[in-house]
């Protein structure tokens, strides 16, 4: 039996879709746009809203309740600006401003459910404070605590799911109690420590350069070699 506890753990991975969880996914999740969904970037669930826009198409009448969005977008793009500008010269700033930018789109997406279930005018959230960079070459100290917090965080979730013992992982309770303990304090949501968590698992699992050039030092002199 399909049910949203049985295909949970499929939605809280980052992987495809199967495509028959992706219809339960989409029918038991009922949410009107794309953009609420989880998964909105996998095929099948695009085919989906697709599918359901040619039979239900949406019925707008003057551009009424547009604006708010108009204004997130806008945001957004100045937030897309500052993170394309600092990545060259100081990419640990770009990754503060593209973590903020996340904050700012999971709350106005929290704001639009509750104004889309409340049938009431929606007031714009404008961009959150951001703090100032270093915009010296020297991010010697910011990349070290970087690091710190990327290793910390996965320490953390990886025994929070060792201590689950096979149950479902729960991200808003593991959020809850890093939060209790002083741990995650900086991540504004669940959601926020969620993706930067499968982040910090990619970047981690992926070989450093210095690896790289190691590796290259010991098969250059080889294939100098062979080719002599």
């Amino acid at each position: 039996m399909i049910t949203k506890d049985t295909i949970q753990p499929l939605i809280d991975k980052d992987d495809k879709l199967p495509p028959l969880a992706a219809l339960s996914h989409f029918i038991i999740a009922g949410k009107l746009s794309i953009i609420d969904i989880e998964h909105n970037d996998d095929e099948t669930i695009q085919s989906l809203y697709r599918l359901a826009m040619d039979i239900f198409p949406c019925d707008v009448r003057d551009g009424g309740g547009f604006e708010p969005a108009i204004t997130a977008l806008n945001e957004m793009g100045q937030q897309f600006k500052k993170i394309t500008k600092e990545i060259p010269s100081n990419p640990n700033c770009a990754v503060t401003y593209s973590e903020d930018g996340e904050a700012y789109c999971i709350k106005m997406k929290r704001k639009f459910d509750e104004a889309m279930d409340g049938n009431r005018a929606v007031t714009p959230m404008y961009e959150p404070e951001v703090p100032k960079c270093n915009l010296t070459n020297d991010t010697t100290h910011n990349e070290i605590n970087s690091q710190k917090r990327k290793d910390q965080l996965i320490k953390f979730v990886d025994e929070f799911k060792v201590a689950l013992n096979g149950r479902r992982m729960n991200w808003h309770d593991c959020w809850k109690e890093g939060r209790s303990h002083g741990i995650i304090t900086h991540y504004t949501n669940y959601e926020v420590m969620k993706n930067a968590y499968h982040r910090a698992k990619q970047q981690h699992s992926l070989p450093s350069l210095s690896s790289y050039i190691l590796l290259y030092s010991h098969i250059y002199p080889i294939i100098f070699f062979i080719s002599q």
